[in-house]
């Protein structure tokens, strides 16, 4: 049975912590590092074979899809797993920005429309 190498990369602790527990969990997954910045990102991308990473849409100062594009140009083989969240906005998919991320390669993105600032505004 493989097991997985997966990557976190958010701004936010309570997300990293949260997300890397509860994967830590399933029987599949063998490791899971967080980064909290761009380079500390790309950094642990040239020290292991990661199969998964989830990274932030809004990632502090980095513009996440700009990253994500990146990721996948230099390791086209990771599954990207883009995620999102706003304080005090609900959980409601953007279409535009959805698609905006899968065309550069995402599976999946999630932002609050009511608060999305990127670019599909």
């Amino acid at each position: 049975m493989n097991k997985y190498n997966i990557l976190i990369g958010d701004d936010h602790v309570l997300i990293l912590n949260a997300l890397k527990e509860f994967l830590m969990q399933l029987p599949l997954v063998e490791s899971v590092d967080v980064s909290q910045t761009r380079a500390d990102i790309l950094m642990n991308l040239t020290r292991k074979n990661y199969q998964i990473a989830f990274l932030d849409l809004h990632f502090g100062q980095t513009d996440g899809r700009n990253l994500a594009q990146e990721i996948l140009k230099q390791y086209p083989d990771i599954t990207l797993a883009v995620l999102s969240s706003f304080d005090g906005a609900p959980p409601v998919t953007c279409p535009r920005c959805a698609h905006m991320a899968r065309r550069r390669g995402a599976v999946y993105c999630s932002c609050a429309i009511s608060t999305c600032n990127c670019a599909c505004r």
